[in-house]
């Protein structure tokens, strides 16, 4: 009788081996003794890759998500466009990165957060299917995502300093045209004195100097807007300096793990193993602990003096 036969139809077929290896190429043991199903643990590594790989994406798109929907915030919101357009209108026409920091930064943002959403997407097509292509596509995109991050914080680093002179510069202006410049000034100063409950750049004072009264939405405390929110802003950065941290810790972890991957599957390509017990004793042990009576066979002798091999066989 054939061997593989026997096997696939016969009383052996369901056996699950708790340790096992590759067979030589000279021989093959009895019937009793492999099984082309692996072992359940076989895969416990790459299951567990494959879930830090999805938690990676899922981060990923979250964060890129928040930061898409700000940057659009920034850039489409009516109050915010036309005050810049009003104040920055020679800059912005003149040349893009002699715009303020806030409009370089709102463009920033949304193609940061498209581009987290889009690698996470081809991330998990490429867990899902297998293929080598997409890993190979998706860990590319990492280490491009990876170097995107770090030179957008380089740059928000780098444009700190200009940020706090370029708010200190707008809210001057503000308080001087409060009352005989376009409306979309006043109502930015009234909107941020009001969130902010805060009153001009410094305080009160900067109405006197310009001989105005200071208007309805200052705060009683006289306290400037540009110091409460440069302590927003400080904030704000302290979480994005988080968040991104660990974003970025993730890629770099998430990019390891693909390589392993794509190599790992560039080395196994075309094999296909199959699992034996390494002993005699194995055996019987393992049969016994499923409650079966060992079959003897003519060649137990040749399974007795087999150790465990790290070979594979071409199929």
């Amino acid at each position: 009788m054939d061997s593989r036969n026997y096997f696939r139809g016969g009383y052996f077929g369901r056996q699950q081996p708790r340790e096992y290896s590759y067979y030589p190429e000279t021989f093959t043991p009895a019937p009793p003794y492999y099984s082309k199903a692996p072992p359940s643990n076989q895969d416990s590594c790459r299951n567990l890759s494959k879930y830090v790989i999805y938690a990676c994406n899922i981060l990923y798109t979250l964060v890129g998500a928040g930061t898409l929907a700000l940057g659009i915030w920034l850039r489409t919101d009516s109050r915010f466009r036309d005050f810049i357009s009003e104040r920055y209108r020679q800059a912005v026409d003149g040349a893009f990165w002699q715009a303020p920091t806030l409009f370089v930064f709102s463009y920033i943002l949304i193609i940061l957060g498209a581009t987290m959403i889009v690698v996470a997407f081809i991330g998990c097509c490429g867990v899902v299917g297998g293929s080598r292509l997409f890993l190979g596509f998706y860990a590319g995109l990492l280490f491009m995502l990876l170097i995107f991050t770090i030179s957008c914080g380089v740059y928000i680093l780098y444009r700190q300093n200009g940020i706090e002179v370029e708010l200190s510069d707008a809210l001057n202006y503000m308080v001087q045209h409060y009352y005989q410049g376009p409306s979309i000034v006043q109502e930015a100063l009234d909107r941020l004195q009001q969130a902010f409950r805060c009153c001009g750049n410094a305080g009160c004072s900067d109405f006197e100097v310009f001989r105005q009264d200071p208007p309805r939405t200052c705060d009683i405390r006289c306290d400037g807007c540009h110091y409460r929110i440069m302590i927003a802003l400080q904030i704000g950065f302290s979480v994005a300096v988080v968040v991104y941290g660990i974003c970025i810790l993730a890629e770099i972890v998430d990019m390891s793990i693909t390589f392993v991957l794509l190599f790992r599957n560039d080395q196994k390509k075309n094999q296909k193993p199959v699992y034996l017990f390494p002993s005699r004793e194995e055996y019987e042990r393992e049969m016994i602990a499923m409650g079966r009576r060992p079959i003897e066979d003519p060649r137990l002798q040749q399974m007795s003096h087999i150790r465990p091999q790290s070979r594979t066989k071409e199929w």
